[in-house]
């Protein structure tokens, strides 16, 4: 059954998704699955130019490679993405689009009306919470 949201629980609720904004998680996650198939990529193909085989490089100077130029472009890939992550929360965080009925608790999509067919208000669905 449906259960309406104290104003304190809507307002912690609303704090938690802006947090969620600023969490550096999300990006330090996917720069390093990115980085790490690089690597891979790396490692497996060294010695390769392009095109055949180029007996000159070893592992090791593959290795000494990754060293100058993992940390700069692993450190501006994060950057990147945790600044996407910045300007793109806004719209990730905006409210969602269903609402709820305050009288027979019938969910739908928002449209122009704030009343539903019963004749109750019509509520986000974020101001409520399930329980069983």
């Amino acid at each position: 059954m449906w259960i309406k949201k104290t104003d304190e629980e809507y307002l912690q609720y609303n704090k938690q998704k802006k947090r969620q904004r600023y969490d550096y998680k999300r990006p330090l996650l996917v720069a390093v699955g990115l980085w790490s198939v690089g690597i891979l990529f790396a490692v497996i193909g060294h010695g390769t130019r392009y095109t055949g085989w180029h007996s000159g490089a070893s592992i090791n100077e593959v290795l000494s490679w990754l060293k100058v130029y993992f940390v700069p472009w692993f450190v501006l890939t994060f950057i990147c993405l945790y600044l996407l992550q910045l300007m793109l929360g806004a719209i990730k965080l905006e409210r969602s689009n269903t609402v709820i009925c305050d009288k027979c608790f019938k969910p739908c999509a928002k449209g122009k009306s704030i009343y539903c067919q019963c004749g109750g208000n019509l509520e986000s669905i974020e101001r409520w919470n399930w329980v069983e």
